[in-house]
């Protein structure tokens, strides 16, 4: 009966007969088998919706965000807009969403754990433009279609992580969410990065398949998603960026900034995806590796000590960073480890006893 909404003139009454007529067809012809998946992101070496060997077959439950993930406009008007922000040294925050959206897809085949890059400021600086702009590397940025609102519920946030799999999740305006959570983000911040649902019993009273993802999510507010009571094991998944003095996008930019990426979008992340399966997993192992050997090196200089679990999401989203530039955007232009180094979690910054020492004297 569900197929009266698509069109198909039948009834209760009529169902049966469809049904049958429908199974007569599928014995008497040879109809071939395709494989599908309720997920995006990679299924061996195969990345859905790119490759069309696996169909995506969930359409129905997830149109809105379905029907964004596509390639629309121009590349070269893209990349135009995008070098022209890249190339601006003062402000480099939406090259830091960009390669953090671009790591996304390795978070899965470098067996990293999901993590947040939260982009804060003042109002209105443009870190939901810049959001759109990374956002726009896989999909339709515009409103309503891929990013997504921070005030949803945790089933809600589940579903949308499990469907988007290794493609990352992108939440505009934290803020929206601070009361409803008592200004305290542990628990969403444990759900985000955990990379797997809640365990939920059936009618049968067994146990539902879990809903499982791998991937980044970026987010903004007007400041630290971590904060002094946060549980040092939320702390260390958050990458915490500061925005820089001024605006992002002066002079009205944002909306002229907001129209192109609204028509050009979803290029970016189809290369993207081409230029993983040509260097090579291997390859780029080597290069997260040599960019957790930076990180270190650099943390030294800065006389600080990093935790871990900072510094490998920070490797991952440089290596990311160095792809793209080299393959994609071809401009030489990376991202300041110094700067991004300086971003990170000092070991008693993630220290529940020592945050709580600090705050006694304090």
């Amino acid at each position: 009966v569900k197929l009266a909404s698509y069109g198909i003139a039948v009834t209760t009454e009529s169902s049966k007969n469809l049904v049958s007529y429908l199974a007569d067809v599928e014995n008497l012809n040879e109809i071939p088998v395709s494989k599908s998946t309720s997920k995006f992101g990679w299924q061996d070496d195969d990345f859905i919706p790119f490759d069309e060997a696996i169909k995506f077959d969930d359409e129905s439950r997830f149109k809105e965000l379905a029907d964004s993930i596509k390639m629309a406009g121009s590349l070269e008007m893209w990349l135009e807009l995008v070098k022209k922000y890249r190339a601006n040294k003062e402000h480099c925050e939406p090259q830091v969403y960009m390669s953090a959206s671009f790591a996304s897809v390795l978070v899965s085949k470098l067996n990293v754990l999901p993590f947040i890059v939260n982009l804060w400021g003042f109002t209105g600086r443009g870190k939901t433009v810049a959001l759109k702009m990374a956002a726009s590397i896989w999909a339709d940025p515009g409103d309503g279609k891929y990013i997504t609102d921070s005030y949803a519920t945790q089933n809600a946030f589940e579903a949308r992580l499990d469907v988007l799999n290794h493609l990352p999740l992108c939440l505009d305006d934290m803020s929206k969410v601070r009361d409803k959570m008592g200004g305290d983000f542990t628990d969403l911040v444990y759900l985000l990065c955990s990379g797997k649902g809640k365990d939920r019993s059936n009618i049968d009273l067994g146990i539902n398949k879990a809903k499982t993802w791998s991937n980044t999510i970026l987010s903004n507010m007007e400041r630290p998603l971590a904060t002094e009571t946060m549980k040092g094991g939320a702390i260390n998944r958050i990458i915490d960026f500061e925005m820089a003095p001024g605006y992002i996008f002066p002079d009205g930019e944002g909306n002229k900034v907001v129209e192109i990426l609204n028509e050009n979008y979803g290029f970016a992340g189809y290369a993207f995806i081409d230029i993983v399966k040509k260097v090579g997993i291997p390859e780029i192992i080597k290069l997260r590796k040599g960019f957790e050997q930076q990180i270190k090196e650099e943390a030294k200089r800065q006389e600080s000590e990093k935790e871990e679990k900072q510094i490998i999401p920070l490797s991952l989203i440089l290596t990311a960073d160095k792809l793209a530039t080299d393959y994609i955007f071809r401009d030489g232009i990376y991202l300041d480890i110094s700067l991004m180094v300086k971003n990170l979690k000092d070991v008693n910054e993630v220290s529940e006893g020592q945050r709580a020492y600090d705050a006694i004297f304090d």
